[in-house]
């Protein structure tokens, strides 16, 4: 299955606004993503859920959370923030 650049940009946002870039670095590097410069990912690209999967993993690695808070922290970022900046909520 495919997902949208939006859901991995704002968990980039997530991490680089809450723990700064070096543990945004830190996630990449946890996920296999070292590869992927800041801000690549795009809103409406489509990505292999397997990368936000990873991504996932790497934040709980990282931050020492459990999947499910990760999965959680990334919920409440996209709704409270990520989606007013980016115009889809008023």
């Amino acid at each position: 299955a495919l997902f949208y650049g939006l859901i991995n940009e704002c968990i980039e946002q997530l991490i680089c606004e809450g723990f700064g870039r070096d543990k945004w670095h830190a996630v990449k590097a946890a996920a296999g993503l070292s590869d992927v410069e800041d801000g690549d990912f795009l809103q409406s690209q489509q990505y292999d859920q397997g990368v936000t999967y990873r991504l996932v993993g790497g934040i709980s690695e990282v931050l020492g959370l459990t999947t499910e808070a990760a999965l959680e922290a990334a919920g409440e970022h996209f709704v409270s923030q990520y989606l007013m900046r980016n115009g889809y909520l008023a």
